[in-house]
């Protein structure tokens, strides 16, 4: 039988900041093993709208895939022992109100988490790292 490894993670995070509707609110970050990262904006409004001005229509959501060298995720995912991921001690919601979500994919059972500060021993490590990975369009919103 072969060890359990990660072969994926994916970090959602709400926003509970009062913002406008046409802010993103939320963000799911997915990044495989295999070099695809995804990240997925979400607004605060049911459908699309045009801005305050009328300018232009706004969609609900926004999609941003990207594919990079697998070894870049390998040496995050080598870094950092994504299994000793948890949800801080005195998990209280931070004064944004904002939450996140994290699953975990493994070759075996997937693991979920959620909190309202960044995951112990190294969330904001590995955010800064997340963060730093790519080029992005949009920089995704993690903890």
């Amino acid at each position: 039988m072969q060890p359990v490894s990660v072969t994926g993670i994916e970090i959602t995070y709400i926003s509970g900041a009062l913002q406008r509707d046409i802010d993103f609110r939320s963000c799911k970050t997915f990044i495989s093993i295999d070099g695809v990262v995804r990240a997925t904006f979400k607004r605060g409004i049911k459908e699309s709208c045009a801005d305050e001005e009328g300018n232009y229509m706004l969609p609900v959501s926004e999609i941003y895939e990207y594919k990079i060298d697998y070894k870049a995720v390998e040496r995050i995912f080598d870094r950092f022992d994504i299994f000793d991921l948890q949800p801080v001690k005195n998990n209280i919601q931070a004064d944004d109100g904002g939450s996140w979500k994290i699953t975990i994919y493994t070759n075996g059972q997937n693991i979920k988490l959620k909190g309202y500060q960044p995951p112990e021993p190294f969330g904001d490590e590995l955010s800064a790292e997340i963060v730093n990975l790519l080029d992005y369009k949009i920089v995704p919103m993690l903890f």
